[in-house]
């Protein structure tokens, strides 16, 4: 990838982070598989799926660092478990209930840097560009990420937030994600375009725009075209291109997954 080598990327490191993304998307796959199922048995409230969507946010929360803030709705609870949300949390929250420094109704955590809202869909716009203004501001080399849909982007206060990040040059990367719309408003925007079943991409288009000018603000534009197309496993097929992921592998990260999951899930059902 040129960007790799643009940003002095060693393969090898390049190589883990890959393999680290297919675990975590495996995890998330699992954890919203069981979460709907939960779900469906009316043992908790329903969960919005994140579908497609899933791998472009396991990119964008795994390339964030300490003191970065990831921004969105509870659909985005995948880019959380990338940047650290335990499996205990996730499902504490699921079944309703507190876990340490989360709030019920929403994934907050002000020590990891996550800001999971189910309020109004462009509220979590603006606070982001406020993340990234103060940050431009103060020097900063920290960002915020902020993951909205095509539906968010036309709001008329999704605008004017960002018109905001951009008279500001603030230190945030939208992640558009899900379904592409017929019609959206546009703003002057830099945009890069990216696949939605690579987590790998958006990953390090993070990376991009976290070191490079006029990078910030910017969409990171993973959305699909086609709302019932099923996903594709490109980063697990990257991964097996440079025979770093074999069957015996891929049935051992399985385990490990059924295992984790099962685990989060007693906890959560005993509190």
């Amino acid at each position: 990838m040129d960007v790799l080598a643009g940003l002095g990327v060693d393969p090898s490191e390049d190589a883990r982070i890959l393999g680290r993304l297919v675990e975590i998307i495996a995890h998330a796959r699992g954890a919203e598989e069981l979460l709907q199922r939960l779900a469906r048995a009316g043992q908790i409230r329903p969960t919005p799926p994140a579908g497609r969507a899933l791998a472009a946010m396991v990119g964008a929360g795994h390339a964030l660092e300490p003191g970065d803030w990831l921004f969105g709705t509870a659909r985005d609870w995948p880019a959380a478990l990338a940047h650290g949300l335990t499996h205990e949390a996730l499902f504490m929250q699921a079944f309703g209930r507190r876990h340490e420094r989360t709030i019920p109704g929403a994934l907050f955590d002000r020590e990891l840097g996550v800001s999971l809202s189910e309020g109004s869909h462009g509220g979590h716009v603006a606070e982001a560009v406020g993340f990234g203004a103060i940050a431009e501001q103060r020097g900063s080399g920290h960002i915020a990420v902020c993951c909205l849909g095509s539906g968010t982007l036309t709001l008329p206060e999704t605008v004017a937030s960002l018109v905001w990040a951009i008279e500001t040059r603030a230190r945030v990367a939208f992640l558009l994600r899900g379904p592409k719309a017929s019609i959206e408003r546009l703003v002057m925007m830099h945009r890069v375009p990216v696949s939605s079943d690579s987590a790998h991409r958006v990953y390090w288009a993070v990376a991009e725009a976290r070191t490079s000018r006029p990078g910030l603000p910017m969409f990171i534009d993973a959305r699909h075209g086609h709302e019932g197309q099923a996903a594709e496993p490109l980063d697990a097929r990257e991964l097996q291109a440079r025979g770093l992921l074999s069957p015996e592998l891929e049935r051992a990260l399985q385990a490990e997954v059924t295992s984790a999951l099962s685990a989060a899930r007693a906890k959560a059902e005993q509190r």
